[in-house]
């Protein structure tokens, strides 16, 4: 259930700290927190940045990682693992309700091995692992010239919308329909 007073923090990578312009998630009551940093990986994430969500005790953690894990000679089981490690820490620090953002399709990438078609089959891999036992929200509507900026990693004005309705959506999937407004 998500009031007004429910705590909701985003945990991750570059996209929390994108997402912290928009402030909230449309329709979703509650008071939100934004933890992010440009390049965090599933396997490091920055400890500090945890600690001080953690202190803030809330009651949604919604974690954005694994994007920047991702390499022609990854292991999506590896990834899926530091995400999930991450997120069972999570959980045994007292938060009530973990979401994992599904891994977003980039185009660009440092790693020159890299295609974004192997990127998407190694993100759907994660995705798939996690969500056995964590919700995983995905982008659903995905248009490269709409969604992304012109660096072919970060979300666009437009991608932001989309990937926070995507969020709204698992959340209203998560929480009773009543304590949800839609």
């Amino acid at each position: 259930m998500t009031t007004e007073t429910t705590k909701i923090a985003f945990f991750g990578d570059s996209y929390v700290v994108r997402l912290e312009r928009w402030g909230v998630i449309p329709d979703v009551p509650g008071r939100f927190r934004f933890f992010g940093q440009g390049g965090m990986r599933a396997q490091r994430p920055h400890q500090q940045l945890l600690e001080r969500m953690l202190r803030w005790e809330p009651d949604v953690v919604i974690v954005v990682l694994g994007g920047n894990d991702i390499t022609s000679r990854c292991q999506p089981r590896d990834i899926s693992l530091d995400i999930l490690k991450l997120c069972r820490l999570v959980k045994a620090r007292g938060v009530a309700t973990v979401v994992v953002a599904g891994i977003c399709q980039r185009w660009a990438f440092r790693d020159n091995a890299l295609t974004s078609d192997r990127f998407t089959a190694i993100g759907s891999a994660i995705d798939r692992c996690v969500k056995r036992y964590f919700p995983v929200s995905s982008m659903v509507h995905v248009r490269e010239d709409v969604h992304w900026l012109s660096d072919g990693v970060h979300l666009s004005e437009e991608g932001m919308a989309e990937f926070m309705e995507s969020l709204r959506l698992k959340l209203a999937k998560i929480f009773k329909p009543k304590d949800l407004v839609l």
